[in-house]
Parts: structure tokens; sequence; C-alpha cells
């Protein structure tokens, strides 16, 4: 009998990819509490549409792993377990999430650039703000992904 190493890329690919699901938990839950605390600037909607595309597309990569879906059931203790349907749930959620960070910031219409920066009274280059009300669609977008997310 030989040595038994078929498991070892599921393995890694599942672990990876808690590890970035934790990271977009630990995300989605900062920035939700900021913008309902503090409301947020272009600079920072930017940065998470950013990361969520980012993790997105490499839990994308990752689920895409031959082997992964029966060997999250094996170690998560339960048969029942889908790893390709929790995987494509948060991806759903993460594709909203960037809906909402997108529908937030005003474009320039006939072309659709977003308006992300306006100037000051000296002339410099501001990031253009928003309130907590402002962005009350796009927390519930992220506590939507950190409830998802146990």
């Amino acid at each position: 009998m030989g040595v038994r190493a078929t498991n070892v890329i599921p393995a890694k690919a599942y672990d990876e990819a808690r590890l970035v699901m934790v990271s977009v938990r630990r995300d989605a839950v900062r920035y939700r509490d900021q913008f309902q605390s503090e409301g947020g600037d272009s600079d920072t909607l930017l940065g998470v549409l950013a990361g969520l595309s980012s993790s997105r597309s490499r839990l994308m990569t990752l689920a895409a792993t031959s082997g992964i879906g029966p060997y999250a059931a094996e170690q998560e203790d339960d048969p029942a377990y889908n790893a390709g349907q929790e995987f494509n749930g948060l991806l759903a959620l993460m594709v909203s999430a960037g809906q909402e960070i997108i529908a937030v910031i005003p474009t320039q219409n006939p072309d659709d650039y977003l308006l992300t920066h306006t100037l000051d009274a000296q002339g410099f280059r501001v990031a253009r703000q928003f309130t907590s009300a402002d962005l009350q669609d796009v927390s519930t977008a992220l506590d939507a992904i950190a409830t998802f997310i146990e």
C-alpha cells in the first residue's frame, strides 16, 4: 500500500479558502461598523470594492479545486455539507456588496465615469464623502457577508 497524499491539494485549498473567508469577514465587520458610525469616503469604498473583487477571484479559483467538496464535508464532519453551495452563496453576497458600493457613487453620464473626488477651496483633490445614511445599503450588504461566514 502506498502513501496516501491524494487529499493534500484539496486540504491546502480548503485551508486557504477558510483563511480568505476569515479575512473577508473581518473586513466586512470593520467597514460595516465604520460606515454605520461615521460614514466613509470614495477612496475607502473603492478599497473595499477592490478587496472584495480580489477575494472573490481567489475563492472562485479555490472552489474549482478538484476534491475540495468531499474534503470539506469530511472536515466539517457533515456529509450533507455542500461546500460548492456555500462558496456560491458567499460569492453572490460579495457581488451584491460590490454592486451596492458602485450604486452609491454618483456617475457622470453618458460615460458612467465614477465621480469619486472633488476639489477643495485650495484646489486639492478630496475624496467624495458619504454619510452613514448614504452607506446604509452598503452596510447591510457587508453585514450579510459577515453573518454568512461563521
